[in-house]
């Protein structure tokens, strides 16, 4: 017949592995809400730095120049419109880049207008 002493160590033994576990986790989870904070203090000193860059869709670029979303995108595809990559698959035209863009068409349209 097993001796109580040794239930009683087993049962004290898996209580201290379950404090030691509780206690990793609460470490690791106020890691991960350290890391949050700073992530969200850092963003919050790029937005207010005013380093908070604006993207555009090609939609969106289509619907300001009442063009075909088409066009915008043979405009990208001929290097004439600046795009960033923003995910796998995913392209938008920055707001700066937008606005180059604008002013290089409004000078060629009036040097063409000048001829």
């Amino acid at each position: 017949m097993p001796c109580e002493c040794s239930a009683t160590l087993h049962i004290a033994s898996i209580l201290v592995l379950k404090r030691q576990m509780r206690q990793s986790q609460h470490k690791y989870f106020q890691s991960i809400m350290r890391q949050i904070r700073l992530m969200r203090q850092e963003r919050q000193e790029q937005d207010s730095s005013g380093n908070n860059e604006q993207f555009l869709t090609t939609s969106e670029i289509a619907e300001i120049l009442r063009v075909h979303q088409r066009t915008v995108q043979r405009w990208i595809s001929s290097n004439r419109l600046k795009t960033t990559k923003v995910g796998p698959k995913i392209l938008r035209v920055r707001k700066q880049d937008f606005d180059e863009f604008l002013e290089s068409q409004s000078q060629n349209y009036q040097e063409e207008s000048d001829t």
